[in-house]
């Protein structure tokens, strides 16, 4: 915490506050030189932690603890990316000095390197979730409010069923084939199915148990039936299965399809095609076959049906038609 009377000095070519915090010497750049100006921000600094009632935590750590707690898991290497854009921004920041202002200061700065408004909600939702993990774990005591680019437009890309198998029929790689058929018949997240392994698949029950050890907070992971075509493609699959993971290639878990989809698309004529169109297709078809958006929801993993409906209503043919029968005369 920033005491009261914390030293001012000159540093750089601007002022700053100095004070010492169990014994260590601690400084804050004001970043001005008007004096007046760096009094009054040093006592706003001041007078925020004290309200906060917790010492004077910067952005980085609580980044870095969110990152540790989520040790192995997609995200924590999802963070490494995005460290490369918020931390530069954020990391030196007091949290008490993270406010809307500064969210959108981040967001212009953002939009000014190229970047599109779903990249930057995506990384200031995860500005957002390290916050939150600080609060929970009682780093500081509340979330400062922050600022949010509007999310986009939902995309209408995807794969109708002959342009799926366009793709499987461009595929020689047995584990890309494999991969492709999942995803177009579980709704699978890509990081799902990559660490899917045989025990969780009940080829007998018809089904997939995509929760970790038995996890099913993780983002997305549900238990799903298997259909026919998802049936053969695993027993096939399995037949030479010399590996723990459901995809494979020599022997190895395979860490990324990108690459192989992107050159199989180009081989079927098709657009540029990566592991989340997958999964958007397979929502897509479920709901032009009016199943119940509940449904899919669950199906795909969705905590809240309403972030289904927002995206696949509009797929739905019967989604509406009760509504536009009531204005039948």
């Amino acid at each position: 915490m920033i005491p009261a009377d914390a030293a001012i000095k000159m540093f750089r070519g601007a002022y700053c506050v100095y004070w010492r915090e169990r014994g260590q010497p601690k400084r804050r750049s004001l970043g001005t030189t008007n004096l007046a100006e760096a009094r009054q921000k040093a006592a706003a600094l001041s007078q925020a932690a004290v309200e906060a009632h917790k010492p004077a935590v910067t952005f980085g750590e609580v980044w870095s603890a969110y990152r540790a707690s989520l040790g192995a898991r997609p995200a924590a290497t999802t963070m490494g990316f995005e460290a490369k854009a918020i931390l530069p921004f954020f990391a030196d920041k007091l949290v008490v000095e993270i406010d809307e202002a500064s969210c959108r200061d981040y967001i212009a700065k953002r939009r000014e390197a190229g970047r599109k408004d779903g990249t930057i909600l995506t990384e200031l939702n995860r500005v957002s979730a390290a916050l939150g993990h600080a609060v929970k774990h009682q780093t500081i005591d509340r979330k400062p409010h922050l600022a949010f680019p509007s999310a986009p437009a939902p995309r209408d890309v995807h794969l109708s069923k002959v342009e799926a198998q366009k793709l499987l029929d461009s595929i020689s790689a047995s584990h890309l084939r494999l991969f492709v058929i999942l995803a177009l018949t579980t709704g699978a997240r890509s990081e799902a199915l990559l660490r899917l392994t045989w025990d969780r698949v009940d080829v007998a029950g018809r089904r997939i148990n995509f929760a970790e050890g038995g996890d099913r907070k993780l983002k997305g992971r549900a238990v799903v039936p298997l259909n026919d075509r998802c049936v053969e493609a695993l027993i096939l699959g399995g037949a030479s299965a010399a590996c723990a993971h459901v995809i494979s290639f020599r022997n190895s878990p395979v860490r990324s399809v990108k690459r192989g989809l992107a050159r199989a698309a180009a081989a079927a004529g098709l657009p540029r095609v990566g592991p989340h169109l997958l999964r958007h297709s397979a929502a897509v078809w479920m709901a032009e076959a009016n199943v119940p958006m509940t449904q899919i929801a669950q199906f795909l993993g969705h905590a809240n049906s309403r972030v289904t409906e927002r995206v696949y209503a509009r797929f739905s043919p019967a989604y509406l038609a009760g509504a536009a029968a009531a204005l039948e005369f």
